[in-house]
């Protein structure tokens, strides 16, 4: 159905692997995967949120392209977005808060699309971990833009650094690494689920 390779998609925007300024897991290729699983998914599904799902995933694929373009250039990075400046903290304060709030549009119709297919099936238990998935991402993104922009804004930092050490900064990765890791799973929950789930009716409607 193309569900399942969301999951690969999503593994690459929640997780960053990096070797100096090169991340080997980018967001742009998560991106990809998951626009050409929209599209799988929209061949087999008439779903209106679907194809509002896919069109945002495009805009996203832009914006991660954009930045990628931005932090590899020698003659753009560090100075329109140099959080040192004003004009370089609006920059990036924009862009975190376009590119955050395109997420959570992307990530709202990817799940009421889920909910709406799952409804006509009279799933009720999938509909509802959909509702349930889209609050959890939700709160998820959102407490990443605050603290993002607290660190631009308030420490002129282009991303948050930790300024304590021994026991408590262990600690304080852990718990952001169980969240991370919990949040992930939940979305690869969901999704597997519905890759069952529309793939059986599916099957049962051609049977």
């Amino acid at each position: 159905m193309g569900f399942s390779t969301m999951i690969l998609g999503f593994f690459f925007i929640f997780f960053d692997f990096n070797f100096g300024k090169i991340n080997i897991l980018p967001d742009l290729i998560g991106y990809i995967f998951i626009y050409f699983a929209a599209a799988k998914v929209i061949s087999k599904m008439g779903n209106r949120y679907f194809a509002i799902f896919k069109k945002t995933c495009l805009l996203l694929i832009f914006l991660n392209a954009l930045d990628m373009f931005i932090k590899y250039s020698s003659f753009l990075d560090g100075v329109i977005n140099n959080p040192e400046t004003i004009q370089g903290r609006v920059f990036v304060v924009l862009f975190t808060i376009t590119y955050l709030s395109m997420m959570v549009y992307m990530f709202f119709h990817l799940t009421k699309g889920i909910e709406m297919a799952a409804e006509e099936l009279d799933n009720k238990s999938l509909a509802e971990k959909a509702r349930k998935v889209f609050r959890l991402f939700s709160i998820y993104t959102m407490s990443i833009a605050a603290v993002n922009l607290i660190a631009i804004i308030v420490f002129k930092q282009p991303f948050p650094t930790i300024s304590i050490d021994g026991l408590s900064a262990f600690l304080l990765i852990i718990a952001v690494m169980a969240a991370l890791i919990y949040v992930f799973v939940q979305v690869c929950s969901l999704l597997n689920r519905a890759e069952i789930a529309f793939s059986e009716a599916k099957k049962t409607i051609e049977f």
